[in-house]
């Protein structure tokens, strides 16, 4: 079914149609009507308790129908995604998009006291999969269950009663206009934040559509931590939350330390070991010798456990070129922080970037066998930090020779990435996927870098594109810090944290992907936007390490599913890290049936660890080893994702830590790691951040002042770094 309001075509389900059903209901009358109009297409409700005795069913659900399912290219560009939901005390909103732009606003002014998902399952032989789409997604409109504190508590028709409901779906030209077209439409107000981490003395900015200043209380004594903003008129009342942030070297420091207290584990998948990322960089910044010395042991003993001693190739799932990319960009890193031989470390880095290029096929992309997988997290990029760096410190006289190598390589797979669009390839199930469409942008943008201004524009043009298609899978709206700009993926808990079932998660680690794509479309642009995106996603995502670190944040509200447990009848004593002797007990896990909801989800590593020195297999439990060609049983305790958590702080290390960002308009100036104050026409800037490179973009001459140190005559966009 296709409904078309004022030039908008939605997609309806065929298998999954809109539906009005109760369960355990009996006695209650359901009554829905569609209605569609010039304006907008509405579900009309109607629920009776016929009974004479009050009654608290479990749950009336309104099944919306609307196709959220991408399985296919081009089809998936139309199909509305369920971007942002959001129950309120007294009403509901939110809207859905699609990779095309196309936006639809959904509201109700009478409170709903939930929203959930129908997300599909596969099977792979005997094991069952949560697979990486989503039917359609449904309204609990009454819900007898535990739910977040905000939503509305209404669970019980009384006897006689009879409710109505109205549910509008609404057109809306873009993303960024639907608070003004919702409050336009329905009369429903909205809350919003300019930005929900702030820093320092900042001030949280509040805006709003239909509420007015007396309407609102910012709850804030200028404490670190979370913090609330209410909005309400006598009507309807809606919640805002913001972060105020430590410094960035607070969250790196506190990664590197929870990278030895959640172990780094040698497994099938590189997410079990992305903690060593924390580790190097935070001793990069911050040196010390007994940390250095255990960050070197911990490289080298996941190193011999995953690579071939003589050849030093991959042993373990070579197919998987993610994992050999991952460990390319790790011994760039090794190399930057002064960790280990630099010689012994470009001599490893060049044979595992020639086994990636060994995977290259002619169209330019490379490949595990037959598959697509230069979006498979960021081979190119990994290739290319490592060939820039091993340009600028390698002694031997080929090394001219051996960097063009790497970037041509690099710029066929660039220039593949440009020619499909998103029409790219992933692992797991074919979807318009978060991560396929975020390491485009990011790959495209960082290989355009590279390039002389005069021929960057068709690459600009790609990355900007491909990330614009990838909004329908950003929360960027959603005036709650614990979600902000965070990338909609639903899929991974089953295989990080070993919870058998799906939901979103805000602040995955792969968020930091859309992160790295923000931040080199600002390089290259200069636009602000971007930067101010990055900021508000980064601050979201340090909010994992705030105390001790969560591996992501559940956004669905309320979800039930078997999770891994510590078995206190089966404890581990024996651990298989070298570099780390942990006081604390292993364990071997339990499934044990849970009910949770917007809520961090605590990482397994701590005390789900492996018990030999061999490699696991990570995912999930079941999964076969491949190491040197053949299939290997293996005790898989420990075998876990959840450290793919770290990404964040590579990403925070490449992109903001350390940089002052200085915006320079005709009225005013902004200033984004530090603050900027004029004086007798010099910008005077400082930081509470240890800064050692300031960008500055103005269009007109300026001159500023920084650590003491005058810079005359800034224009255009500059890069000065602390000598």
């Amino acid at each position: 079914m296709v409904i078309s309001v004022k030039g908008q075509k939605w997609l309806f389900s065929q298998n999954f149609p809109p539906l009005l059903y109760a369960e355990n209901g009996e006695g209650l009358t359901l009554n829905l009507k569609t209605e569609v109009s010039e304006e907008s297409f509405c579900y009309h409700v109607h629920i009776k308790n016929e009974t004479n005795r009050d009654m608290t069913p479990k749950a009336v659900v309104l099944r919306l129908g609307i196709d959220s399912y991408m399985d296919h290219y081009p089809d998936w560009k139309e199909k509305l995604f369920p971007t942002t939901l959001r129950c309120e005390k007294t009403h509901f909103w939110g809207y859905f998009s699609a990779p095309n732009g196309m936006c639809a606003g959904i509201a109700c002014t009478t409170p709903v006291a939930s929203w959930r998902h129908l997300y599909n399952q596969v099977t792979y032989g005997d094991t069952v999969h949560y697979g990486h789409r989503i039917y359609t997604t449904e309204l609990c409109l009454l819900e007898n269950g535990k739910q977040p504190r905000r939503h509305p508590k209404r669970k019980t028709i009384l006897a006689g009663e009879s409710l109505e409901y109205r549910i509008v779906l609404f057109p809306v030209d873009r993303a960024d206009d639907f608070p003004k077209q919702l409050f336009r439409v329905t009369g429903i107000p909205f809350l919003g934040l300019s930005s929900c981490t702030v820093f320092g003395k900042e001030k949280v900015s509040v805006y709003t559509e239909g509420y007015s200043d007396r309407d609102i209380t910012v709850s804030d004594n200028g404490r670190k931590g979370v913090h609330k903003v209410v909005a309400s008129n006598g009507r309807f009342t809606s919640e805002a939350l913001f972060f105020r942030r430590k410094k960035w070297s607070y969250y790196l420091k506190s990664a590197a330390k929870q990278a030895v207290e959640k172990p780094q584990k040698a497994s099938t998948h590189m997410e079990s070991w992305l903690g060593l990322f924390s580790m190097v960089l935070k001793q990069k910044h911050f040196p010390n010798g007994a940390e250095r010395l255990r960050t070197q042991r911990a490289f080298e003993e996941i190193f011999s456990l995953l690579y071939d001693s003589d050849t030093r190739l991959p042993s373990v799932y070579p197919n998987r070129i993610q994992n050999t990319a991952y460990m390319v960009s790790l011994l760039t890193d090794l190399c930057e922080a002064g960790i280990g031989c630099e010689e012994e470390l470009l001599s490893v880095g060049k044979r595992l970037a020639d086994f990636l290029l060994g995977k290259q096929g002619e169209d330019g992309a490379y490949y595990n066998k037959k598959n697509h997988y230069t979006c498979v997290c960021y081979i190119a990029k990994s290739v290319l930090e490592f060939a820039t760096l091993a340009k600028t410190i390698d002694r031997d006289p080929d090394r001219e020779e051996t960097y063009r190598k790497y970037y041509e390589s690099v710029r066929r797979a660039v220039d593949d990435l440009v020619r499909r669009e998103d029409r790219i390839g992933t692992e797991g199930e074919a979807t318009f996927e978060d991560g396929m469409i975020s390491c485009s942008a990011l790959q495209i943008a960082m290989f355009a870098l590279t390039l002389p201004e005069d021929q960057r524009k068709p690459y600009i043009q790609a990355a900007e594109g491909i990330l614009n298609q990838h909004r329908c899978l950003e929360m960027n709206l959603i005036p709650d810090c614990r979600m902000r700009g965070s990338t909609i993926r639903f899929w991974e808990a089953q295989y990080d944290v070993v919870r058998y079932g799906n939901f979103i998660t805000a602040a995955h680690g792969w968020t930091a992907w859309k992160n790295y794509a923000l931040y080199y479309l600002y390089l290259l642009t200069g636009k602000e936007g971007y930067l101010h995106e990055l900021y508000d996603s980064m601050g979201t995502c340090m909010q994992l390490a705030e105390r001790d670190l969560f591996w992501a944040f559940c956004v669905d509200p309320a979800v039930s599913m078997e999770v891994l447990e510590p078995d206190p009848e089966k404890p581990l004593y024996h651990d298989a890290y070298t570099y780390s002797a942990l006081t604390t007990p292993a364990y071997r896990g339990k499934p044990v049936s849970r009910q949770f909801g917007e809520c961090y989800i605590p990482m397994i590593s701590g005390w789900y660890r492996t018990q030999k020195e061999s490699p696991v297999t990570g995912g999930y439990p079941g999964q076969v080893l491949v190491m040197d060609g053949y299939q290997k049983e293996v005790d898989n305790q420990g075998g876990c994702c959840d450290n793919d958590v770290h990404e964040h702080f590579k990403c925070l290390e490449e992109t903001i830590f350390g940089k002052l960002f200085v915006n320079c308009y005709p009225d005013h100036i902004s200033v984004y790691g530090g603050q900027g104050t004029k004086r007798d026409g010099i910008l005077i800037l400082s930081s509470d951040e240890d800064i050692d490179t300031v960008y500055v973009n103005s269009q007109e001459p300026i001159d500023f002042i920084f650590q003491n140190k005058r810079y005359p005559g800034a224009k255009g966009f500059v890069e000065i770094k602390r000598s």
